[in-house]
């Protein structure tokens, strides 16, 4: 079976040893009126219901939690409603590592920028609010200017949250960044699912300007954007995608699944884009950049095009490419996916991807003993290399 072992953020016990628990709808009505009351160290829990509040989380490390999080159901059940009169859940400016937001549905928030959550500027000693186990979606973001954007979360200049165990699904952005838009912020997402948001423009999943991206073993999937970027659009920014499913993503003009424009570190490492759809570059399109990096990962059936080029070109190495790459170390064959219960991609036993990835890499986790891999040789694809450790079968 399927051992996760990646360490999760979830930092519930930061800085509430010496706090206290403030029950809603026991000790409050409101969950604002829990959160206008709490000081650093308060854990401010909420029963299930429909909270049909725009809330404000202020600048002291107090968590705010279901009675659950890790429950899908009490999840599902414990709603923030915004009833589209604004962002659902805005983390003050300054708000800091011990800020927790856990275990809620966000939905119906409305706003130029921000329809779900709002991530203000960080404090100044580097600390970042966390957002964990949740499910955002079904927001919008209909700002069309400069900067506006993020129909599910939205990462003000100087952000820097932890998005951990989200699922951002059907949000919308008039503009750029339906699922998360990261305005020169510093975000780091793990292990969370992209589906089904749609940008008009730039970035269906995902839209970054400037700053630094890092997803890890994190799902794009189904997610449309009317110009660039189905899955995720990078313009300028700095951008690291490790253990990464990108597939059945869309775009209008170029990049189906990702998009890079200008920008610093841009790297691709052991991640599998599939079924991925645009004019130009299914798979993955660069312009203006010679940054991007390709390793280790599987792009296959992304049309016609699957890596699309305007001044400027990608290095690919260690990859399997469908219709080749030149390259060190790359391949074109077909990979032999197969679906093992609720995961995709998975290499077939006796797939040409095993055991191609870089011989400087090892996978970190134990295959089923049918594979009879190489354990020191990576794979390629989202379940290969070192960080392959969350998502792979051991024997």
């Amino acid at each position: 079976m399927f051992k996760i072992v990646v360490s999760l953020a979830g930092a519930l016990s930061v800085g509430l040893a010496t706090g206290v628990e403030i029950q809603v709808p026991r000790d409050y009505a409101t969950i604002q009126a829990a959160l206008d009351v709490a000081v650093d160290g308060d854990r401010v829990r909420v029963a299930p219901g429909r909270w049909r509040e725009r809330l404000v989380v202020p600048d002291v490390a107090v968590a705010l939690t279901s009675l659950d999080p890790r429950d899908r159901e009490i999840v599902r059940a414990t709603v923030l409603d915004a009833e589209s009169r604004g962002t659902a859940l805005r983390f003050s400016d300054g708000a800091g590592r011990g800020t927790i937001v856990s275990g809620f549905t966000i939905e119906n928030g409305l706003a130029l920028r921000g329809g779900g959550v709002f991530v203000g500027p960080a404090v100044a000693d580097g600390g970042s609010p966390a957002l964990e186990f949740c499910r955002i979606q079904r927001n919008r973001s209909v700002g069309v200017e400069y900067g506006d954007g993020g129909g599910g979360i939205y990462c003000a200049d100087g952000a820097a949250p932890r998005i951990v165990e989200c699922e951002i699904v059907e949000n919308s952005a008039a503009r750029a960044g339906a699922g998360l838009c990261a305005y020169f912020a510093d975000v780091d997402v793990t292990r969370s699912l992209f589906w089904g948001n749609v940008a008009e423009r730039w970035g269906g999943g995902i839209y970054a300007f400037g700053g630094y991206v890092e997803v890890l073993a994190t799902t794009l999937s189904v997610n449309r954007a009317g110009e660039f970027g189905g899955g995720l659009r990078a313009f300028d920014a700095s951008i690291e995608l490790t253990n990464c499913i990108v597939d059945r993503n869309r775009a209008g003009g170029h990049g189906g699944g990702l998009d890079f424009r200008l920008g610093g570190r841009q790297r691709v490492e052991y991640c599998s884009l599939a079924h991925n759809a645009a004019p130009a570059g299914g798979a993955i399109h660069v312009s203006e950049t010679d940054s991007v990096e390709v390793w280790g990962s599987i792009l296959w059936a992304n049309g016609s095009s699957p890596v699309g080029m305007d001044a400027g070109r990608p290095e690919i190495s260690w990859s399997n490419v469908q219709f080749g790459w030149e390259g060190v170390g790359n391949i074109h064959e077909p990979p032999g996916w197969i679906r093992w219960r609720q995961w995709r991609y998975v290499p077939r036993p006796g797939s040409p991807s095993i055991d191609a990835g870089s011989p400087a890499d090892g996978d970190g986790h134990g295959w089923p003993l049918s594979y009879r891999n190489d354990p020191g040789r990576a794979d390629q694809g989202a379940y290969g290399g070192p960080g392959g450790v969350g998502w792979l079968p051991e024997g």
